[in-house]
């Protein structure tokens, strides 16, 4: 008798339960072979083996008041380099996820944004496959390291704050209290920030949203 679950869909499950939801987990399982699951079985079986989504506890309202510089250094990399994603589902369940991916080389920096939120949830390495994006054809190859956390309280503080579900195309940005705006810049600067030049140090920000930019202008010259 086949059984239902293969070791390699056992092991999918090990190294995904905290970073996926438990449809996506189905989802992707029956994408391995003609065995379909469904999303019991899947939750069963995860609790069978000891896997709870509730292993990790940790600051899921990190983001409600923004009142230290610490905070304000990772709103702004998160508003930077960071995600949140709100998916309707089928079975009219929704999804918030809140999420940072950065290049391997930078796991450092993203395990300190983990820690800040009470390392509530694994860091994941994977290898990029080449893929299309808005037309644009992107090789593949290179190593990444995410992090993500699925709550809705997070998700929606995030968007109390200013960072937007496709920030490219919105012109809402996060805005903190005078004392804590460097702090927030820093945390833009190194998300999508440079700085260039021998003699004369320029610091400049890569960045769609035209009026975040001008608030950025502004501020710095009152400064």
């Amino acid at each position: 008798m086949r059984r239902i679950f293969t070791d390699k869909e056992l092991n999918f499950i090990q190294d995904h339960y905290l970073d996926m939801t438990y449809q996506e987990i189905t989802d992707k399982l029956n994408e391995f072979n003609d065995i379909k699951k469904t999303n019991k079985q899947v939750r069963t079986k995860a609790s069978v083996m000891g896997l709870s989504k509730k292993k990790h506890d940790y600051d899921r309202r990190y983001f409600e008041y923004i009142d230290t510089s610490e905070k304000a250094y990772w709103l702004g990399f998160m508003f930077a380099d960071g995600y949140i994603t709100r998916k309707e589902r089928e079975n009219g369940q929704t999804t918030n996820e809140v999420a940072i991916e950065l290049n391997e080389k930078d796991c450092s920096h993203l395990q300190k944004f983990n820690e800040a939120l009470g390392n509530g949830s694994d860091i994941k390495f994977k290898i990029q496959k080449d893929r299309m994006i808005k037309g644009v054809h992107v090789r593949g190859g290179h190593k990444t390291v995410t992090v993500r956390y699925y709550s809705s309280e997070m998700y929606f503080d995030l968007v109390d704050r200013g960072v937007v579900q496709n920030k490219t195309y919105r012109f809402e940005f996060p805005k903190v209290e005078e004392k804590y705006f460097f702090n927030f810049l820093l945390g833009v600067i190194d998300g999508d920030g440079y700085i260039s030049g021998k003699d004369y140090l320029t610091v400049g920000i890569v960045n769609p949203n035209l009026k975040f930019l001008k608030y950025v202008s502004n501020y710095s010259y009152e400064v």
